[in-house]
């Protein structure tokens, strides 16, 4: 009886991982197409990124900055160091709420940092705070490589 009971459960384990082996071309099938998915969908986020950063800088940051706009780098402190556009000001996003009083509000403005977000965030702040020329431009050193071209 014994050896009958092991010989069942035996079975069993088989007829489980069997099934198992049997099951995970499904589960593997699903798993791919959801991280194609989500590689699609990073692939258009930043396609989308590159094309507003052409259109932003299209629209004249450098002849702004040519002008004389002040580039304003919302980076922290180490990051500004590592690396940043020769004439740049540096103030954090974690810092701007108090040192905005430091800028003159009849100046024009351009925002940077690392990909573009902060540097948004810190317009949107300082227009709340009644700053009328301020731009985003993004990623630091692609307006840096875009102010290189021209």
């Amino acid at each position: 009886m014994e050896v009958q009971a092991n010989h069942l459960q035996g079975h069993a384990r088989l007829h489980h991982s069997v099934r198992n082996l049997l099951y995970r071309p499904k589960n593997l099938k699903q798993n791919m197409k959801k991280a194609i998915l989500i590689v699609g969908i990073l692939l258009l986020a930043y396609i989308g990124y590159r094309i507003y950063k052409i259109y932003t800088l299209d629209k004249g940051l450098d002849q702004l900055i040519s002008e004389g706009a002040i580039i304003l780098d919302v980076r922290t402190e180490k990051e500004f160091e590592m690396g940043h556009i020769q004439g740049a000001l540096n103030i954090s996003l974690g810092e701007i709420r108090h040192r905005y009083t430091e800028l003159d509000t009849s100046k024009t403005y351009i925002t940077v940092c690392s990909h573009g977000l902060r540097s948004v965030k810190v317009e949107n702040i300082l227009k709340e705070k009644g700053f009328k020329k301020v731009y985003n431009g993004g990623a630091w050193n692609d307006l840096q490589q875009s102010l290189k071209k021209h």
